[in-house]
């Protein structure tokens, strides 16, 4: 009797993990302030590491690398560690947090509900007349714009025949008697040359129209193929901060197990991914290398598909 009481006593006496990490940081001769540094975690999350208060903490699997890097910067075996935080909060326990979800207790009076029926209904109003105003508004510039290109479209060919008046030597030299008296030797002698106007546009034109068609055939661009298809694929929770250069797209935040998106916006796109080990990427179905751009289970770089 008496031994099962002492080994109730031993087992009592084993320290917390929280306690076992603040005691090597003494050990250490390191302040919160300077673990936090190293470590890159705030003051605030070394204390409720210290405390074993996981609750206010982000998703199990970025806790589990904090107690990790803790451990490594105090020289304690990080596989005991975590051994330890695993016997402390179970992979079962945290799917269970993650399905529990709080139930609103019934409403003793539904009448306070209709005020906030009618804001609702009275919200959706407006946003319904302002969409048939604006669809509105745009039936009556589309009508506009189309009458507005039809009239210049009847209207342009008006302008050819002054065009071709004015190209005809014949018409302009016609044209000069009517300002006035008759021209006189000199007007002759300065309208003289028109003539080789016409010799010049006879036979010698052709040869160069010839010589460039091949040119305009080399200038025509082949056809792009199409762009390349990216998806990012999750094993684990993992937390991401993935946007494109103009900023468009943005996939930002916790994605769980077995999510998979596609990248969309314009590339090159910068990428984060927190747990880069439970994270797979394809490029046009094939995977892409993420070691190259891991440090501590974390991938950060830019990437043009």
């Amino acid at each position: 009797m008496a031994k099962q009481e002492n080994k109730g006593e031993i087992q009592l006496a084993v320290p917390g993990l929280g306690e076992r990490l603040r005691s090597a940081r003494m050990a250490c001769n390191l302040d919160m302030a300077k673990l936090a540094a190293r470590i890159h975690l705030t003051s605030d999350l070394v204390d409720a590491l210290e405390r074993d208060d996981y609750s206010e903490m982000p998703a199990r699997v970025f806790v589990r690398g904090y107690v990790r890097n803790y451990a490594r910067a105090v020289n304690l075996p990080a596989e005991s560690v975590l051994a330890q935080f695993d016997r402390q909060w179970p992979e079962e326990d945290y799917q269970v947090r993650l399905d529990e979800s709080p139930r609103l207790a019934a409403d003793p009076h539904p009448r306070r509900r209709w005020p906030g029926l009618v804001t609702w209904l009275v919200v959706l109003a407006v946003v319904g007349l302002t969409l048939m105003w604006w669809q509105g508004y745009l039936d009556r510039y589309l009508t506009q714009w189309q009458e507005g290109t039809a009239t210049t479209q009847v209207t342009a060919p008006s302008e050819q025949p002054s065009g071709a008046i004015a190209g005809d030597p014949a018409g302009s030299a016609d044209s000069l008697p009517l300002n006035g008296a008759p021209a006189s030797d000199d007007t002759r002698s300065l309208a003289l040359p028109l003539p080789p106007v016409k010799v010049s546009a006879t036979e010698p034109a052709p040869p160069p129209a010839l010589a460039a068609t091949p040119v305009a055939k080399e200038a025509v661009p082949e056809p792009t193929g199409a762009p390349p298809q990216v998806v990012v694929r999750f094993l684990d929770d993992s937390w991401v901060d993935i946007r494109d250069s103009r900023r468009e797209y943005k996939l930002i935040g916790i994605m769980k197990r077995g999510t998979e998106r596609r990248f969309g916006g314009t590339p090159p796109y910068t990428v984060v991914l927190g747990n880069a080990r439970a994270v797979e990427l394809r490029v046009n179905g094939e995977p892409y290398d993420l070691a190259r751009h891991t440090q501590r289970n974390v991938a950060r770089f830019t990437f043009e598909p």
